[in-house]
């Protein structure tokens, strides 16, 4: 209970803020184009601002921890290993079908999500670990999920 408190904290105001923007759009009180210019102008130019503007001025050597790394990339990876197999092996999904499903359970929400819950849990100077991550996420991401998918679908032939 003592660290419930806390937790709640930290994550109910951004749970929060994105049940009103639900509830704004399905009770029509934000309507269709609204919540398109809205998301277009968030997702075309506002997060790739933010990104940006904060990775040209993050500290390498002191953002790319590499115990961080590897403790984030060892967790995703093992998400997207274990969610395939599960796919494979308990859902009985096709080889091509399980690794595209373990790759939706590679990818973390770490821009929305992540940054809005860390900088309230640790405070704005912790983002630099969240900008550090994002800046490699994508191609270690792709890289990792392009292998696979091509090992899985090879069918049993050599590379």
């Amino acid at each position: 209970m003592d660290l419930l408190l806390p937790l709640l904290g930290i994550v109910a105001p951004v749970f929060l803020v994105i049940g009103a923007g639900h509830l704004a759009a399905r009770s029509r009180y934000l309507s269709a184009p609204a919540a398109d210019a809205l998301m277009l102008f968030g997702q075309g130019i506002a997060i790739p601002v933010l990104l940006f503007s904060h990775v040209l001025r993050l500290d390498l050597s002191a953002a790319y921890d590499p115990g961080m790394m590897w403790a984030f990339y060892l967790a995703a990876a093992t998400c997207f290993i274990g969610s395939a197999l599960m796919a494979r092996y308990v859902f009985q999904r096709r080889p091509g079908e399980s690794v595209a499903i373990g790759f939706c359970a590679l990818f973390s929400n770490s821009v929305l999500l992540g940054l809005a819950i860390m900088e309230r849990a640790f405070g704005s100077e912790a983002l630099s670990y969240n900008f550090a991550i994002i800046s490699i996420h994508a191609p270690f991401c792709y890289t990792l999920g392009i292998i696979v998918m091509e090992l899985a679908r090879a069918d049993g032939r050599p590379l």
